[in-house]
């Protein structure tokens, strides 16, 4: 799913998830809340995708094959340059401590356990003033 709109009044979502139905659902939360969203399914492709559209916020699966959310979050902070930080946020199954370690020593800003609700994306449009 690729959904880019013309204008963004609220800024641009970058979801990243290798489950086709946590990325249907995030996406769809986040533009009901008037965000434009770039959903991708791995690693690799989140790298191509940040370049591309440099996002306003990343929601990162922790857990993917080969590329996984943490080594992710680290190649995009390196890739960030002048540009300025960009909140990526983890979200993931499981509420333990050592997620919350390795996303903050990964680079990553947040954590939230799924299921993810609107409740989860106001917090966040909030806290990283989206």
């Amino acid at each position: 799913m690729n959904t880019q709109r013309s204008s963004e009044p609220h800024g641009h979502i970058l979801v990243v998830d290798d489950n086709v139905i946590g990325r249907k659902l995030l996406a769809r939360l986040w533009e009901g809340r008037g965000y434009s969203v770039t959903a991708v399914a791995s690693g690799k492709k989140a790298l191509e995708a940040f370049q591309a559209v440099r996002p306003s916020l990343v929601l990162m699966d922790c857990e993917m094959p080969i590329l996984d959310g943490y080594e992710t979050t680290r190649r995009l902070r390196a890739m960030e340059g002048a540009t300025g930080r960009i909140p990526i946020v983890a979200v993931t199954l499981y509420d333990e401590p050592e997620i919350s370690t390795k996303s903050k020593a990964a680079g990553m800003d947040g954590v939230y356990v799924k299921p993810f609700t609107n409740a989860n994306a106001a917090e966040i449009a909030e806290r990283f003033s989206l």
